[in-house]
């Protein structure tokens, strides 16, 4: 199952992107006569745009069900990477970085709709996974930071790198390379207890011994500790 993708290039090929509320130019008067009104209805468009690179919350469990942990990261990475790198996409966001000392609504963006929101949403990513025995039991709100603030420092390496038309290739790895490494140290215990557990069911039902359970090799579980 994937993720919902936005049909902001169809919206942004018309002759311009809707207008915000607060704007109704008269007869005559020019789409953007001022550069204040462009980025109004720049950004207004764009946090309608950004709300669908997360998948709806309500479709949450099903996809948590029918994805891995890894699945699931890896899937979220790259459809970020697809958004960040669609042509007018990059040119938008460039503007939002360009402005975000500016414009209160660029700070916004970045602060609210980009970085909160992930992680907000990322929490509820963690605690449905908790739910369903796929990562250990630990702090959702501290796994998100963990997962995600890495990930925020090499997509803006990524787009520097790329605005420069430079190798992206290494910083590319490194988002792949961390989200296995976050992923193995949030399972890592979930599947060694979970192979014990597999292992005292084979011999128990083979040796029908309560007391003490032999495994291959010499290696003794004692009673209990399955």
């Amino acid at each position: 199952m994937t993720f919902n993708h936005s049909p902001l290039r169809a919206r942004i090929k018309k002759k311009y992107w809707t207008r915000p509320s607060t704007y109704f130019p008269g007869k005559g008067t020019p789409a953007f006569p001022y550069k204040d009104e462009l980025l109004a209805t720049i950004f207004h468009n764009f946090r309608r745009d950004i709300v669908n690179i997360l998948p709806p919350i309500e479709q949450l469990h099903d996809i948590i069900v029918r994805m891995t942990p890894e699945q699931f990261l890896h899937r979220g990475v790259q459809n970020f990477m697809d958004h960040i790198d669609d042509p007018i996409m990059e040119k938008i966001w460039r503007i939002v970085y360009n402005e975000q000392y500016r414009d209160s609504e660029a700070r916004d963006i970045l602060l609210q709709d980009i970085t909160y929101r992930t992680l907000d949403f990322l929490e509820i990513v963690f605690e449905k996974m908790m739910e369903l025995k796929r990562i250990r039991r630990l702090s959702p709100r501290l796994l998100d930071a963990e997962y995600q603030y890495p990930l925020f420092a090499m997509v803006a390496e990524y787009n520097l790198l790329h605005y420069e038309q430079k190798d992206t290739k290494e910083v590319v790895q490194r988002m792949a390379d961390h989200v296995d490494f976050f992923i193995e140290n949030v399972q890592i215990e979930l599947l060694l207890h979970s192979k014990n557990k597999m292992i005292c069911k084979l011999y128990i039902s083979l040796t029908f011994d309560l007391r003490i359970r032999r495994i291959a090799g010499g290696v003794i579980i004692a009673k209990g500790s399955c």
